[in-house]
This record gives structure tokens, C-alpha cells and sequence, in this order.
């Protein structure tokens, strides 16, 4: 309805009786929408008009008032036992992966709590191993009993209070790994975390072995080891194959071939034949992104030997994976002097040019996947780097340089690979440091979102237009959303996000301080 249009209802009372007195109805409707749904400091005058108006009116105020909002304004706390991270060195609510134990159709929630980033009572380097056991990240079990109720089922589907299985996750993939019907959890663990601690001359060992957080099909989960060396996990993906399997791999940098298993008999095996992969980050397109196929197509694996940056893509033929191309980003300008707080002396670096700047510490740092159109999907990427200025004077202070984050997207296009121009308002309103791509809009298409610090300042994500771009808007609807303070030195959450947490297709918003994550579930598309 246009307000400015009952500017003058003498005119429209003779010519529209009927559109003009319908519009002036929903206007009051929508003035008692407000009262009803206002801020709690006008508490007792809503009452005392809410006590006024028959039922029918205010029925039909809040039902305006509830089509109006994005988000449910009540909210639901999830509550991490404070003995856990009370006293804890930099506790932090990391991840919120939803995922369904039990198969009953209601999103259930694995939560990732950070208890120290270096283990109670010490930091690197420590020639005290005992310093950091017994865990410095643990997983908990949150079962949504009923719609928007959940409960902490930890002892219920693991068999016990909390779960420890490595540090905190570089990436986190779900499939069903062993095909019992049930989707399981990869984690690249980022190091070890004091049970299994390595030492190389007094410094943590930041390589940790390949584990799985698996289902026994039932409802009910454990933690595989898939056997085999410690290795460094910062790239690890699930590829479902054209035989039926689901493979397990992960990249190694210092190898001929990546380390892979899959599930048989409940166990799993490892799988040869995989060529090179970088090992900083690995990325299978999913089944559902191939089309009418139901394998994985392409997968993609970072460069990480060589003078040049970019990543080489594979396509899926006969359930092997063969060489479709590669895409290098950027132009080497070759090894400048550089020094930082870090290293002792003068060290070189080769020096890039990349979207219109001069970058040292250039490197492609993560991924994930699109769903662009009705018929393509496409490789999110992630690059890192330092801007260094071009009047820059050998050796180049590293830590007086801008760190600077740059989202870009790979399409596999008429037998070539194509670089996207899909965040080209990135540049100035950058997403942050960890992402979240899925459907927020309830369309059916791919959305970028970010897991990033708060700052009281509007939210945004990237909202894909279904034309095959994406449009970066403002989270719309969070007045109605009560801010987590759970920090006396904070007036907001350490961090927010919005992700779909539920499986409904529309985005909820998430807040996160130390124990504490609130869920305000999205109630209509973005």
C-alpha cells in the first residue's frame, strides 16, 4: 500500500469508496501491528489498547504484524556447561553443523566449542605436553526433540558427555560415508590436540591423524580412526564416485598422490591411485551440483609446489579422477626481501599482481560450492594475501601490511575453466574471514554468506538473483532479534552468521559468545 495515496480521502472517498476504506483498514491494521509487536518499554500502553480492540482486530493486527517479519523474534539459547570454559584462555563457540542423528526429518546440531586455542595452561612452544591434555576443542550433541526444541544428547548419541577428537576444524564436509543411510562428519583437524601431541624440537606438531565422526546406523555415533600417519590437514573433501563408493581424501603436500579411503564392510580402506593433490585445499563438487548425474563431476585441489598460484581441476571418468585443466590467478613478479616478527633476518617471497595490487603471502586459502542456475554450479574460492603498496622499499615489512581477503568463483565452461566476476562489491565490503555457501532464500539457488566479528554496523550477504549473479544485500528483519550479551565487556556477540541451521531453505541468524549460541529461526525469505 502507498500511504502517500490517502493524502487526500475526500477525492478517493467519492471516486474508490471501497479501495479507499480497504486501504485504510490495513493501514490501522498495520498501526496495531506495530503497538502489538513494539519494544517493551510501551508494555502497559499496548495493554491497556490490546484490552480495547475485540479479538478479530487483533488477530488480524498480528497476523499482518508476523508477515512482515523476517525472523522468529523468540529466540532459542543453546548452552554450553559453563565448568567447560569458564576460566578457559580465549573460549570460543566455533562451528554449528546441522545434521540429522537420527533420521527422523528435524536438523539436529553438532556444535564445535574451542575450550583454549593452545590447551589450558600454556601456549607454543611448551616442553610440557601435559599442558594441553586433555582436549583443547570439544563436539557436542544437540537433538531438536520437536520444532525449535533441542536438547544436549551428547551421552545419548556418543556413548559420552563430550567428544575429543582433535583441535579445532579447518573445514567440515557431511556425507554418508559408509552408506548405512545416515550422513556422517569429515573434519580437517587443524593439529592435535595433547592426546596424541607430537613434538619436533619443542613445537607443537601441527599434523594430526584422519578421523571420522561416523554413524553405527542406528541414531547413535562414533569417532574412526582411518588408520595411517599424522598428516596436515588444512584441505580434505568427500567425492561420491561413479561406482557407488564415497572416497575420503586428503590432500598431501609433500607426496606424489593424495591420502584416500573408503568404507567397505563397515571398515575402511585405503584407495591408490590418486594423483598429486596440494593438500591447502581440496574441493569435490557435490552429487546434487552435477546435474542429473548422481556422482561427483570435477574436483578441484589448490597448486601449492611452484612459483605459480591458482588450482587444477579433475573430472570424474570411470571412477578415476583425470587432469581437465588448470587456472592460475595472478601474475609472479619474482622474490622481493622481506622481514617480519616472525623469522629472524631477511627472507624472500615472490611478489604477485592480482586484482589491481602488488601481494605477498598470496595463496588460495579456501573453497566451497555454488548451486549459480538451474544448470551449473560453481567453485567458490577464497584468496589470501598482504597488499604491499608500489613505492614499496626492500625488505618490505610484512607486518606493517594490509591483510586483505578476496572472494572469486571458477565455472567449467564449453571445455574450459572460467574465472566469475560475482563479488565485484567485495572489494569494499569484504565478508570476513570464514564463509557459509547454501540456500538462505528458500529458491532453490546458492547464497554466500560469513561466520564474522560483530560490530554493531548492518550484516550482508550475497543473495544469488537466479539470473546466474550474485547481489550483495543486508540482512533484513533483525530488529526483532535480542542481542546476545552475554559479556559484560561486550555490547554484542563475539561473532554472527546466517546460515540455514534447519533445512527449510530459508536463512536463520545465529549469535555466538563463549558458551552461548542463539538461534532466531528465519520465518521468510530474505
Amino acid at each position: 500500500m502507498n500511504l502517500r495515496s490517502l493524502s487526500r480521502p475526500t477525492d478517493r472517498m467519492k471516486d474508490q469508496p471501497e479501495k479507499f476504506f480497504g486501504e485504510l483498514f490495513s493501514f490501522v491494521l498495520l498501526s496495531l501491528a506495530f503497538c502489538i509487536s513494539g519494544s517493551s518499554s510501551h508494555a502497559q500502553d499496548e495493554a491497556e489498547t490490546q484490552a480495547a480492540l475485540p479479538i478479530w482486530m487483533l488477530y488480524a493486527a498480528k497476523t499482518v504484524a508476523d508477515s512482515n517479519r523476517y525472523f522468529d523474534p523468540k529466540h532459542i539459547d543453546l548452552v554450553i556447561p559453563e565448568s567447560l570454559w569458564e576460566s578457559a584462555f580465549q573460549s570460543s563457540l566455533e562451528l554449528a553443523i546441522p545434521i540429522d542423528f537420527n533420521n527422523d526429518g528435524l536438523m539436529d546440531l553438532l556444535i564445535e566449542q574451542a575450550i583454549a586455542w593452545n590447551g589450558p595452561g600454556g601456549t607454543v612452544p611448551n616442553d610440557n605436553p601435559d599442558l594441553y591434555a586433555p582436549s583443547n576443542v570439544i563436539r557436542l550433541a544437540f537433538k531438536q526433540v520437536e520444532t525449535g526444541v533441542y536438547q544436549l544428547a551428547t551421552q545419548s548419541v556418543f556413548g559420552e558427555d563430550m567428544v575429543e577428537m582433535g583441535d579445532l576444524s579447518r573445514k567440515v564436509m557431511t556425507a554418508d560415508v559408509n552408506s548405512d543411510g545416515f550422513v556422517d562428519v569429515l573434519m580437517c583437524l587443524h593439529r592435535e590436540d595433547g592426546r596424541e601431541m607430537s613434538y619436533d624440537e619443542g613445537y607443537l606438531n601441527w599434523s594430526s591423524r584422519q578421523k571420522v565422526i561416523l554413524s553405527n546406523g542406528d541414531g547413535t555415533y562414533r569417532v574412526d580412526d582411518l588408520g595411517g600417519d599424522p598428516q596436515y590437514q588444512h584441505g580434505c573433501t568427500t567425492a561420491k564416485m561413479q561406482d557407488g563408493s564415497q572416497h575420503i581424501i586428503y590432500g598431501v603436500n609433500n607426496s606424489s598422490s593424495a591420502v584416500v579411503y573408503r568404507y567397505q564392510a563397515d571398515q575402511p580402506m585405503s584407495v591408490g591411485g590418486y594423483p598429486y593433490l596440494g593438500g591447502w585445499d581440496e574441493r569435490a563438487l557435490s552429487p546434487e551440483s552435477s546435474g542429473a548425474l548422481n556422482y561427483s563431476k570435477y574436483l578441484m585441489s589448490n597448486i601449492t609446489q611452484g612459483p605459480d598460484k591458482g588450482v587444477r581441476i579433475f573430472e570424474q571418468i570411470d571412477s578415476q579422477w583425470l587432469e581437465y585443466g588448470t587456472y592460475l590467478f595472478g601474475e609472479n613478479r619474482g622474490p622481493v626481501d622481506f622481514i617480519n616478527q616472525w623469522n629472524d633476518g631477511v627472507q624472500q617471497q615472490d611478489l604477485y599482481w592480482y586484482d589491481g595490487h602488488l601481494r605477498l603471502s598470496f595463496a588460495v586459502s579456501d573453497s566451497c560450492e555454488i548451486r549459480l542456475t538451474d544448470t551449473e554450479s560453481v567453485f567458490v574460492i577464497k584468496l589470501d594475501s598482504n597488499i604491499v603498496p608500489e613505492n614499496y622499499v626492500e625488505p618490505i615489512d610484512m607486518d606493517s601490511l594490509e591483510f586483505d581477503q578476496i572472494y572469486t568463483a571458477l565455472a567449467i565452461r564449453n571445455g574450459a575453466i572460467e574465472e566469475l566476476n560475482l563479488f565485484d562489491e567485495e572489494r569494499n565490503y569484504p565478508m570476513s574471514y570464514s564463509f557459509v555457501c547454501g540456500d538462505m532464500t528458500a529458491d532453490g539457488y546458492g547464497d554466500l554468506s560469513s561466520i564474522q566479528a560483530h560490530n554493531g554496523l548492518p550484516v550482508s550477504f550475497y543473495k544469488n538473483d537466479g539470473n546466474g549473479d550474485l547481489v550483495r544485500v543486508d540482512v533484513k528483519g533483525l530488529e526483532v532479534v535480542k542481542t546476545l550479551t552475554v559479556l559484560e565487556s561486550l555490547p554484542w556477540p563475539e561473532r554472527v552468521w546466517f546460515e540455514d541451521i534447519n533445512g527449510d531453505g530459508i536463512g536463520d541468524w545465529l549469535q555466538a559468545s563463549k558458551g552461548t549460541m542463539r538461534i532466531n529461526f528465519g520465518v521468510k525469505p530474505q
